[in-house]
């Protein structure tokens, strides 16, 4: 097993997918599974299997690439992939996360996501939701995933509805 914490943090992009492609060829070679840890959905996503998507320490998501990129049910990771820059994109549809990151020795009670969640309920900031599967091999720790998959599109979604 190879661990990567942020492997290909400011490279361009044509040498991000030069290493990961490497990357790729070591595992194959070596029959390795490599752990990918990077804010940059779109890049790992081309070079993984599964995708587990964490704030505040903790798993919101985890599920096959695909499934996560197109149908995420967990309101960071579709704010995760409306933020990422995307050279087709009108730059009025790519948004930033309003609010910060939690404090990590004070990390809020209830989800740990609800101060900056656009669905949020009274429940969120008491309880803490947990990581529940879905159907298929996917789960989401958010007691609103169905909600948040109508109220939140991602440039995926957008484009499986066009």
């Amino acid at each position: 097993m190879l661990i990567l914490d942020e492997p290909t943090a400011s490279l361009d992009l044509l040498m991000q997918r030069s290493i990961l492609r490497l990357l790729m060829q070591i595992k194959d070679d070596y029959d390795l599974t490599l752990i990918l840890i990077s804010h940059d959905l779109p890049i790992v996503s081309g070079f993984t299997d599964r995708l587990g998507v964490m704030y505040a320490f903790e798993f919101v998501e985890v599920g096959e690439t695909e499934d996560v990129l197109r149908n995420g049910a967990h309101p960071y990771t579709r704010a995760l992939l409306q933020s990422t820059p995307d050279l087709d994109a009108d730059v009025d549809d790519i948004k930033t996360i309003e609010g910060s990151s939690p404090d990590p020795v004070n990390i809020p009670t209830g989800c740990p996501y609800h101060p900056r969640c656009p669905i949020r309920k009274d429940r969120c900031e008491m309880e803490t939701p947990d990581l529940v599967e879905e159907e298929g091999d996917n789960a989401v720790a958010c007691f609103y995933p169905d909600e948040a998959r109508r109220a939140l599109s991602t440039p995926l979604s957008r484009e499986d509805s066009q």
